[in-house]
């Protein structure tokens, strides 16, 4: 039959109009088609072999005018000396193999194709959807298996289509064309003297993007009667690859020569770039990452032997445009490996949930034993969060910055993995380290990781739950602006100004709570910890003696349901949730190891094993030296106690947290912060008539701060016998060996002080020993019980607070 060049659109079979769901066109669809014609001119041909395939499957009269309209419809992409090129049918008593080998020569695909493998029983495509002869349960089978029916060939039930694509490149296309939206925005992408960047997600997309744009892409020519002065002229693509640094700086200074040129500068570039001179005064357009619109084109073509798909499914299973968007190329590429469109779509919807660690079966703040007052403040906050979800509470109400502090083990992480599930809300869970895992954790690959963290936060929160929890471990990694300067500080600069910028809400994030965690606060940059960003700090404490039989029944489960634990609880006074959790699994060990249940004497032994038994005596002395630093601090003024908790793991300590009262550095105020810092060494020798060597040791021992406190205050605090400064940073053998007599004023100012706090400790015995006691017996004395304590006890002041002791000032 012969078939003449007409202008008629394609028409595919529509055998089950429902399930295609096909969609209007898109407005960049059309700019996609013309450049995927230029990309693949041969596609038109191997869309005639499959309806000619088809035509040798079929021999009635409906398939006939199908392969009429097919090649009707193509042939208007073929070179005028295809356009009256005839189709030819089996004739009598000629196989379909034969059929097809004449057919194949006809249109010089004889050297493509070995005739010795065509025999009459090859399979051949028929180009008919799988779905056509299947029932509507054996549809449901294969939708709920990944398989899409209607992209599925009826014979050979592949999903290849008949001819030759790249799936990277027609996505490349889809995106440019996207980006652009129609021809004219393309004309002026590339007409003689414009200049632009394009921003890609990697080095490998901005190859794609050249590629396809080079091959795809033209601007609207002249018409053949003008001058070839007026054709565009070839545009200049430059791509910067930040997997090679070193030629960075060439391609750059190349771009800028090119500049000179009159032909049209494209510059593809990664995210956040840093572009020099002139570069940076140039139209930057980024490139429109894949979403549903542009990955639908693209599996119609790339993954259909039909040219159909159940494309309501697929767009269905597609996750949303938001999640979409923070996945890598290299994890679309991963995806876009599975055979049909279905299985790409489910592929990409499990990559794109969010990483998650809360688990169904684990426990909320209010089964979680062990929290004391940082689980009081976590439970309002989860309280708030599902306020602001049921719309009750505004958003700016809610404290969406929390910052985690504590010891290792004081369960940081899981105590955000509580929150969550109280919430009911995902938990995305990220730290430094998987942030530099990301392209080995270049710069601006960095910050697209943790861009990523806060889109993929932000999409959980946008969904069916109303909100999310941003857990950041380790948070402290990232250095502070304020630290000392080397080689790297410019590339953390930027990472840390970039974390700011999320942390303060500079792209909405409501329903996202972020919670930091660290071991060392300190160590964090000032801005990241004020209010609006991670303003709201938690101190993770270890549970109190009297919590522990709790925290000890929570891993224990059903285990000794009867047992009396607090002797346990008293011998594991100081141990951390983790400490707890380890004890127990070494005892169930033990018992397993003799074939039995688990008794008591196996967590003791594990005990044991986990820490040697600490003397009593060496108990009630931290106890006493934590205590009396506390009362001082109130007595004296110069501090409010929090809370003072008796540790016990490597070695006993008394953790004592204080929160100093606002002073003026006047000299009365550094003698009561010296007198606090010795306390402990005093009540020693007061009440129990030894001193041991506890109170010193490294740099940030209490007689180490004391001492250089002293020095501070005659050399920097204008308090010497000269009104000059001096820093007192160095080493205190060093300022010893550079300012003459300075050892023997700080000697006698240690002296007086330590006197003083000698008086303090005997005046104010009975309440230390108190405090001491109650220490001892529940392992933390915090809040409301310490404020019990102390509040009998008036702030001792001098009667002018102006005069300066003569023994704490020996030199004036």
């Amino acid at each position: 039959m012969t078939h003449s060049n007409t202008n008629i659109a394609p028409e595919l079979p529509q055998t089950s109009t429902a399930q295609t769901q096909s969609v209007t066109a898109l407005a960049w669809q059309p700019l996609a088609d013309a450049a995927l014609h230029r990309l693949y001119p041969d596609r038109p041909r191997g869309l005639r072999i499959g309806a000619f395939l088809r035509s040798l499957q079929n021999s009635d009269a409906e398939a006939d005018a199908y392969a009429d309209a097919t090649w009707n419809a193509h042939a208007k992409d073929d070179a005028p000396s295809n356009a009256d090129a005839v189709s030819p049918t089996p004739a009598d008593g000629q196989s379909a193999a034969d059929a097809l080998r004449a057919w194949e020569i006809a249109e010089g695909l004889d050297d493509v194709f070995d005739h010795v493998e065509v025999t009459d029983d090859i399979l051949v495509p028929s180009g008919i959807p799988a779905a056509d002869a299947m029932s509507a349960d054996e549809i449901a089978t294969a939708f709920a298996a990944g398989d899409d029916p209607w992209a599925m060939d009826s014979v050979t039930h592949a999903y290849r289509p008949p001819y030759p694509v790249e799936t990277s490149t027609v996505l490349a296309l889809a995106q440019l064309a996207k980006t652009f939206g129609d021809q004219l925005a393309v004309n002026a992408l590339l007409t003689d003297g414009a200049a632009t960047v394009l921003i890609c997600d990697s080095t490998a997309e901005a190859n794609r993007i050249k590629d396809a744009l080079m091959r795809g892409m033209r601007a609207k020519g002249s018409p053949p009667s003008q001058p070839p002065s007026m054709t565009p002229l070839r545009p200049e693509v430059i791509v910067l690859d930040t997997r090679t640094p070193s030629t960075i700086s060439l391609e750059l200074a190349r771009a800028e020569d090119k500049l000179a040129d009159p032909a049209p500068l494209v510059i593809l570039v990664p995210p956040d770039p840093d572009l020099p001179g002139t570069l940076s005064l140039l139209p930057v357009v980024h490139i429109a990452r894949p979403c549903t619109q542009t990955l639908a084109w693209t599996l119609r073509l790339t993954h259909s032997a039909t040219g159909q798909m159940a494309e309501g499914a697929v767009r269905a299973t597609l996750p949303a445009d938001a999640a979409l968007a923070t996945l890598p190329m290299s994890t679309v590429d991963l995806a876009l490996r599975q055979p049909s469109p279905l299985r790409v779509a489910r592929r990409l919807a499990d990559l794109a949930l969010p990483k998650t660690i809360v688990a169904d079966d684990g426990p909320t703040l209010d089964e979680l034993p062990g929290l004391g007052e940082a689980g009081q403040t976590l439970r309002q906050i989860a309280a708030d969060l599902n306020a602001y979800r049921a719309g009750t509470l505004p958003w700016s109400d809610v404290a969406n910055g929390v910052l985690l502090t504590g010891a290792p083990g004081t369960g940081k992480t899981f105590a955000a993995a509580a929150l969550a599930r109280a919430a009911g809300v995902p938990l995305i869970a990220t730290s430094l380290g998987d942030w530099q895992t990301a392209e080995v954790g270049r710069g601006h690959e960095m910050m697209r990781a943790i861009a990523k963290s806060f889109e993929t936060a932000i999409a959980a929160a946008s969904g069916p739950a109303k909100g999310a929890v941003l857990f950041i471990d380790e948070i402290d990694a990232i250095p502070s602006r304020e630290g000392p300067q080397d080689h790297n500080s410019n590339y953390y600069r930027n990472v840390t100004t970039m974390l700011l910028g999320r942390l303060d809400g500079a792209i909405g994030r409501d329903g996202v709570i972020v919670i930091g965690a660290t071991n060392h606060p300190e160590h964090l940059d000032t801005a990241m910890v004020r209010p609006g960003r991670l303003g709201l700090r938690i101190e993770m404490q270890p549970p109190t003696t009297a919590d522990l039989p709790d925290v000890l029944r929570y891993h224990l489960r059903n285990d000794l349901p009867d047992a009396d634990l607090t002797a346990i609880a008293r011998a594991a006074s100081g141990a951390t949730m983790a400490d707890i959790k380890g004890l127990v699994q070494r005892a169930r060990q033990t018992a397993r190891a003799k074939g039995r249940d688990l008794a008591v004497t196996d967590l003791m032994t594990a005990l044991r094993d986990q820490r040697p038994p600490v003397p009593q005596a060496l108990r009630a002395r931290v106890a006493i030296a934590g205590a009396a630093k506390a009362v001082t601090a109130q007595i004296t003024g110069y501090a409010r106690p929090d809370r003072i908790s008796l540790t016990v793991a490597r070695e006993v300590t008394a953790q004592v947290v204080l929160t100093p009262l606002p002073n003026a550095r006047r000299p009365t105020d550094i003698q009561r912060e010296m007198t606090t810092l010795l306390a402990g060494r005093a009540a020693e020798e007061v009440i129990i008539g030894s001193v041991s060597g506890r109170s010193g040791g490294d740099a940030a021992s209490d007689l180490a701060r004391a001492t250089r406190l002293a020095i501070a205050a005659e050399l920097s605090f204008g308090r010497g016998p000269g009104l000059i400064w001096c820093s007192a940073d160095a080493d205190p053998a060093t300022l010893f060996a550079r300012h003459r007599g300075l050892r023997d004023r700080t000697t006698r100012r240690l002296d007086a002080t330590y006197a003083r706090a000698c008086d303090l400790v005997r005046a104010h015995r009975a309440l230390i020993e108190v405090l001491a006691g109650d220490l001892l017996v529940d392992g933390v004395v915090e809040g409301e019980a310490l404020r019990d304590v102390m509040e009998a006890n008036a702030t001792e002041r001098n009667g002018d607070d102006d005069d300066d002791p003569a023994g704490f000032w020996p030199c004036m």
